[in-house]
């Protein structure tokens, strides 16, 4: 919006409160996306969008995929991480033009264990701008604030704070590489969603 781009906000509908229908399975895709997804087509139509990119994991991109196909336009699904996708999500997988991966993991899971064409993917890391980021401060300074000898070997995970980025497993990892390496301090940088506390404390108490 700062840009002067338009931004319009649309959830699926919630199914919760047909909670007897939401036993049936499958009631809650089509209850939801299905009129999302054609409430996409239709959007996008009016708009003579030219192609759609799903700036999230394919599994909450589904509604634009198929809006996409109903417009016959192609489709980018930019995969920044990975989860368990049912089989019916899967077979949509194959519907989609071009993947973006954040990482080569993430590129070999989805050409090894779902079959996707590895020529429909490529690997574009996230990035920093440096014009706008420009760290000043070298390791050493870094390490006298916080107290760390000179000879300490400092490793940092930098992230919102969110059990989904895993820290927790930069915590439990950390405790392997300390007995291989006493001299390591390990560093995360980050905060939770609207300060939820709850997070902060299960890291510190898993890293005591």
């Amino acid at each position: 919006r700062e840009l002067g781009i338009e931004v319009i906000e649309k959830r699926p509908n919630d199914p919760s409160g047909f909670k007897l229908l939401c036993k049936i399975p499958s009631f809650g895709f089509f209850y939801s996306l299905v009129p999302f997804s054609l409430y996409l087509t239709r959007f996008m139509k009016e708009r003579h969008v030219s192609l759609v990119h799903s700036n999230t994991n394919f599994n909450s991109g589904i509604p634009a995929l198929l809006a996409a196909k109903l417009l016959r336009i192609p489709c980018i699904c930019h995969i920044r991480g990975y989860g368990r996708y049912s089989n019916f999500e899967i077979f949509l997988s194959r519907l989609v033009d071009r993947y973006i991966c954040v990482a080569k993991y993430i590129k070999e899971i989805l050409v090894n264990k779902h079959r996707i064409d590895s020529r429909k993917i490529k690997i574009v890391y996230n990035g920093v701008d440096l014009a706008n980021f420009k760290p000043t401060k070298t390791k050493d300074i870094l390490k006298k604030e916080l107290n760390l000898n000179s000879d300490s070997q400092l490793i940092g995970f930098v992230s919102r704070l969110m059990l989904l980025k895993g820290q927790d497993d930069f915590i439990k990892a950390a405790k392997f590489v300390f007995d291989v390496f006493p001299l390591a301090k390990f560093l995360i940088v980050g905060d939770s969603i609207n300060n939820n506390g709850s997070i902060n404390s299960y890291l510190r108490t898993l890293a005591d």
